[in-house]
């Protein structure tokens, strides 16, 4: 995924980004609208839906991981094989992080 999201960051893209009301399948359309971004996913085997489904669960992961909702019942179950990867891959998922953040200003 990091030489996927520099690919982006290199093309000058930004992707659509997912708010917190707007549904994911909003999100994959927007993703799809974008012939220059569509490029760069096929090139890295990709598919919009895959695309954004995975910079999801991995942002939603790891936020979670790092910090825990204080109401627990009311948060999403995590996978216990992603939060071991994200955790085992400490410095990959910084620099995924970094690099995901539209406003960092130049790639590790």
């Amino acid at each position: 995924m990091l030489p996927l999201i520099r690919a982006i960051r290199q093309a000058h893209l930004t992707p659509p980004m997912q708010t917190k009301n707007m549904p994911l399948a909003v999100t994959i359309r927007r993703t799809e609208a974008m012939p220059d971004l569509q490029a760069i996913l096929q090139a890295h085997d990709m598919s919009a839906r895959d695309f954004v489904m995975s910079l999801t669960t991995f942002e939603m992961t790891a936020t979670m991981s790092d910090a825990p909702p204080a109401d627990k019942k009311k948060a999403p179950k995590l996978n216990r094989d992603n939060v071991r990867l994200i955790q085992s891959h400490r410095a990959l998922t910084q620099a995924l992080l970094h690099d995901m953040d539209e406003d960092s200003e130049k790639l590790q």
